[in-house]
């Protein structure tokens, strides 16, 4: 296996030749460089929530958790990966740091069944359905959970069978699919974690590319489980999923404090609009409802004003750049575009 060194944050560790072996099950060690992102978003909400204990349960080459240890200097970072290469190549990058940590080779719902831990990042090469029960049994009162899903497909609504086999979902394709895509994966999180007499309170959850994070704090409350268990419900013929929030404002805003240029801007903006977001069920895509209504699409920013002058809650979305978030009505926010359209256009059928 050819390596190669990658700079990521503020470590610099070996991995598989990116140029050789693309993210694949079939790929000697796995390593995704487009997941930079969410480790960097991963890394700087661990630094606020610093729990005491971390495993990086699917670890591959050791990069988020090294990182979690660097970075956001967690103590007691554990590694486990059932790939032999994957061990080899974790104590290398160890090494390289004089990190001192217990690497584990097995099977992850093996460990997770036998031993509890304050916080887990389970990051799986597709679904992490399988994964999930294993995850509820592990994960102690007040810990941390971080789940990673990369088949969007049946989450965002185009494989609907395969949204009820691994999610227990029925999903349809919505113009707000990208944070239904979120709300089911969140949904399904929390009713496994709810097997277990806990219940998970989202902290960020992120959607790029075809990889999905969640991040949230749990608690074994019996109170907090009945909570949870009110916010899942069905929206729109879909569900059941989440419609309680996605972000907490108050670590988002102390996220922020920590960020600095090794996490680049494209972090810091995902942030800063989630930690601005309005707590409501879904968006408004701006250029498809345009299209709807023949008019050429307004600038997001002029619609949010708009519904704010007429004193409706309204901001961006964090998970879709043409989204707009309110608790306007729609017929409000087709108003709001006919009015915000370019005047100089003319519809597509009018003189």
């Amino acid at each position: 296996m050819r390596t190669v060194l990658w700079r990521e944050g503020k470590v610099e560790v070996e991995v598989p030749d990116p140029s050789l072996y693309p993210p694949s099950a079939d790929a000697p060690v796995f390593f995704n460089p487009r997941a930079k992102l969410s480790r960097d978003l991963s890394t700087l909400i661990l630094k606020v929530l610093k729990p005491p204990q971390v495993i990086d349960a699917m670890a591959g080459t050791g990069i988020r958790g090294i990182r979690y240890a660097v970075e956001a200097g967690i103590e007691d970072v554990v590694f486990n990966d059932i790939n032999p290469r994957a061990m080899e190549l974790i104590q290398r990058n160890l090494q390289r740091y004089g990190i001192e940590a217990e690497v584990i080779q097995e099977d992850v719902n093996l460990l997770l069944q036998r031993r509890r831990f304050v916080a887990i990042d389970l990051d799986p090469f597709g679904s992490p359905s399988p994964f999930l029960s294993s995850l509820g049994r592990s994960v102690t009162h007040r810990g941390v959970v971080l789940v990673t899903a990369t088949d969007t497909s049946p989450l965002a609504g185009s494989s609907p069978l395969s949204a009820v086999r691994k999610y227990h979902s029925v999903v349809r394709k919505l113009p707000w699919f990208r944070e239904m895509a979120v709300r089911v994966l969140l949904g399904y999180v929390q009713h496994t974690l709810m097997v277990w007499e806990k219940a998970m309170l989202p902290v960020f959850s992120f959607f790029e590319e075809h990889h999905i994070r969640v991040i949230g704090t749990v608690v074994k409350k019996p109170s907090a489980v009945t909570e949870a268990a009110k916010q899942i419900k069905i929206v729109e013929e879909v569900g059941p999923l989440w419609t309680g929030r996605l972000h907490d404002r108050e670590v988002l805003a102390e996220t922020i404090k920590h960020w600095d240029e090794d996490y680049g801007r494209r972090a810091l903006k995902v942030l800063q609009l989630a930690s601005e977001e309005v707590n409501v069920v879904g968006y408004y895509h701006i250029h498809l409802l345009s299209k709807q209504l023949g008019v050429s699409p307004p600038s997001v920013n002029k619609v949010i004003n708009e519904l704010r002058s007429l004193g409706y809650r309204a901001s961006r979305s964090s998970l879709e750049p043409k989204g707009v978030k309110t608790d306007a009505p729609e017929e409000v926010v087709k108003e709001v575009i006919l009015r915000s359209s370019s005047p100089t256009w003319k519809p597509t059928g009018r003189p």
